[in-house]
């Protein structure tokens, strides 16, 4: 048997560089409606008071980009796996798989990104990376809101609708012939509001969270047993119509919960921050 190897990381184990880059971005829903005709004829506007919006907790997503989308881990689907260099296509497939019930466990369980238990996703990573891992979350808050697993700040509640998906993964040849999985998804998450709160619009209530990050697989006799699994290889974090004072502790938490907006709009609507096939170029609102 040959020599047992070791992955050669890309970035140091460290939280601060855990992905490449962490962009944080904002845009309160009241700047930018998703269907503004809705509104611009509304009793309120009319009287010349605050356009208000009226949630459906059955269709919250009713009026964003994302009402359409597929629901929760029905918007990830692998591709057709075919051979990628020394992989074959079997392999292939079970990477993709694995990694699929990893983003399934780390931004769509409830108990993971409500109830805070990260254990069922920390035990589908490679035995080192782990522990590297588990230290992250035993602070206050990893890099961003995503950036390991999307986090639900605790004062909030999601609405018992699945979040939406859209996005998609593909396999390339990794560093040290582990299989690379890149993985490109957006998710939307729908907050109760409670009977007493105000919406302006349909975002105020629908806070999103872009993805764009590799996983590292590897299996075989040719690595050591501690590396076999998945491991990050690196990406960047997005994140859209939210609060920004639960983002600096790592936690996701709805627009309307933050009464001042600290950003000013761009000449982008809400559909092209949730296309996840643009380039991600947030800014960061909440400097």
């Amino acid at each position: 048997m040959g020599q047992l190897r070791g992955p050669r990381r890309r970035f140091p184990a460290g939280r601060s560089i855990l992905l490449a880059g962490v962009l944080l971005a904002v845009v309160a829903g009241g700047f930018y409606l998703a269907r503004p005709d809705e509104t611009k004829h509304s009793p309120d506007a009319a009287a010349g008071l605050p356009v208000t919006w009226e949630l459906d907790p059955e269709r919250p997503f009713a009026g964003t980009p994302a009402q359409d989308w597929p629901d929760g881990a029905a918007g990830i689907v692998p591709p057709e796996p075919a051979a990628v260099g020394d992989h074959t296509a079997a392999e292939v497939a079970a990477a993709l798989a694995d990694v699929r019930d990893l983003l399934v466990i780390s931004r769509l369980e409830r108990s993971v990104i409500e109830g805070g238990d990260v254990e069922p996703y920390l035990s589908m990573l490679a035995p080192a990376e782990r522990e590297a891992r588990r230290a992250e979350f035993s602070g206050e808050g990893d890099n961003g809101p995503g950036t390991l697993a999307t986090r639900i700040d605790p004062a909030f509640r999601l609405l018992p609708a699945e979040p939406k998906v859209s996005g998609r993964m593909w396999a390339e040849e990794g560093a040290d012939g582990a299989l690379t999985i890149r993985t490109n998804y957006v998710f939307a998450y729908a907050f109760d509001p409670g009977a007493q709160t105000r919406l302006r619009s349909p975002l105020d209530a629908v806070a999103m969270v872009r993805a764009d990050v590799d996983y590292d697989v590897r299996t075989g006799s040719r690595w050591y047993e501690r590396d076999r699994g998945i491991a990050f290889g690196g990406g960047q974090i997005g994140v859209y119509s939210m609060a920004c004072e639960p983002t600096r502790r790592g936690l996701l938490a709805p627009a309307y919960s933050e009464s001042e907006f600290t950003g000013l709009p761009d000449d982008r609507g809400p559909g092209e921050y949730f296309d996840h096939a643009r380039p991600m170029e947030f800014g960061n609102s909440c400097a």
